[in-house]
Order: structure tokens, then sequence, then C-alpha cells
């Protein structure tokens, strides 16, 4: 991350004119966000979560939403054999730190547009899996939990939620 991200705070100057930029080519944006390493990395990805979640991050949640199966990958319960792309992080926390990454995203895209999660059964198949692992459960139990991650089930279950409003039967 460069040197002036501090400069892209809430109350700068610089933020609305890099959200107009961003939201002219916001393919290109999420290609890039959506790196595996930035989004494990914490300046970035805390960037990327800002930009989201601003008015006028339409057209930036509409790429995260037109592909949902991007997520995914980001998904897999720990201790799942799962085949990790080429390039991936391997280790659990890197792991565990993606899977975190991609519910705030979803999370900040059915706060949005709250009736996006009804049609993705997959994705939701995939966050339901991730909630009932023993793993998740294990992590977030009230002595074990790191106060980093103490939002995720949170998260997770929001949109979990979300979708049960939306489709009454849960599978």
């Amino acid at each position: 991350m460069p040197s002036y991200s501090h400069h892209i705070i809430a109350g700068s100057p610089f933020r609305e004119p890099l959200i107009k930029f961003l939201t002219r080519h916001p393919s290109q944006t999420v290609e890039l966000f959506m790196m595996e390493a930035t989004l494990n990395d914490p300046q970035w990805s805390r960037m990327f979560m800002s930009f989201l979640k601003h008015k006028d991050a339409k057209p930036l949640r509409d790429v995260l939403a037109s592909n949902p199966n991007r997520f995914v990958p980001l998904l897999v319960p720990a201790g799942t054999a799962a085949t990790v792309r080429p390039g991936s992080p391997s280790t659990t926390t890197a792991r565990l730190d993606l899977q975190f990454q991609a519910i705030k995203i979803i999370s900040i895209i059915v706060k949005n547009d709250e009736g996006w999660l009804a049609g993705q059964h997959s994705l939701v198949s995939q966050l339901r899996r991730v909630w009932v692992s023993e793993a998740f459960q294990e992590r977030h139990r009230k002595d074990n939990m790191a106060a980093t991650n103490w939002k995720e089930p949170k998260l997770l279950a929001f949109c979990l939620l979300s979708y049960c409003k939306y489709v009454h039967s849960f599978k």
C-alpha cells in the first residue's frame, strides 16, 4: 500500500475523487481489490470495505454481486480438503482471513440489496457450511475467540437470516 494510504480516510479530500474514479472502472477495481494478497492486507481490505459502503459505490457492489461464485473458494471451512489455487495463501490464518473478508463483502452487498442473496443458492449453501462447521463454531466460542474476528459470526448470521427472510425453506 502506498504511503499515501492515510490520506484516503473518511474525512480526506482525496476520498470522493478516488471513489468517483474507481466507480468509473468497477471491474478493474474489483479485480484489484479481490486479489487474495490485497484482501489479506489489512490496509487495502479496510479501504475496500470503506469504498463498498459508500453511497456512490453501487457499480462496485454490482460487479461483485454479478459473480457470486468468486466468493465460494474463499468460504472453505477450515479442515475441509480443498484445492488451493496456485499462488493462494495456504496457511490456515491466511485462509481464515480471506473467509472473513468474503463474509464482510457479502454482508455489505446484502445490506445494500436485501433480496440479492435469495437468488444465490450455491453461495448460501457455502455460507451455511461455514456456519455449521465444527472449526468455525470452536473458533468463535467465547473463550476461544480472537478479538479481531468477533464480528465474523455476527455478519455471517446476518447474511443467513437475510436469506431466510426471502426464502422460507432452508436446506
